[in-house]
Formats: structure tokens, C-alpha cells, sequence
């Protein structure tokens, strides 16, 4: 998360107000699940859900039925 803001940052970028919150959203996610459990790291946690959110981008939500 740190990395990403720090190229947001170097390359000047600006993004939309949602993205700014979802970002925030993210940091504080990740924030609460470090004070959890600091064994565990937050892209591992996201990733099936990301996976299942790609999926469902790509080919819809009511593929084959599921």
C-alpha cells in the first residue's frame, strides 16, 4: 500500500475522490488486520477475493450459473 501511494505521489497523479477513499479504506483494512494479527500479511488475505472479483469482471456475475 505504501509503495503504491509512493508512486502516486513521485508521478504526481491525482485520482478521482472515490479512489482517494477507497485507498483509505484499504490502509485502514490493513491497519486493523496488522493489529489482529501481525503474522499475517494483506495482499495474501485479498487475493481470493480479488481473483473472484476478476473473474466476475471478465466474464459476469451469472456465468454458467454460479
Amino acid at each position: 500500500m505504501s509503495e503504491l501511494l509512493q508512486l502516486i505521489r513521485t508521478h504526481r497523479l491525482h485520482l478521482p475522490g472515490t479512489m482517494v477513499q477507497f485507498f483509505k479504506a484499504l490502509a485502514m483494512c490493513e491497519g486493523i488486520l496488522q493489529a489482529v494479527d501481525p503474522d499475517l500479511n494483506f495482499p495474501d488475505y485479498l487475493q481470493p477475493m480479488v481473483g473472484k472479483l476478476a473473474y466476475q469482471a471478465l466474464v459476469g456475475p451469472n456465468f454458467l450459473g454460479f
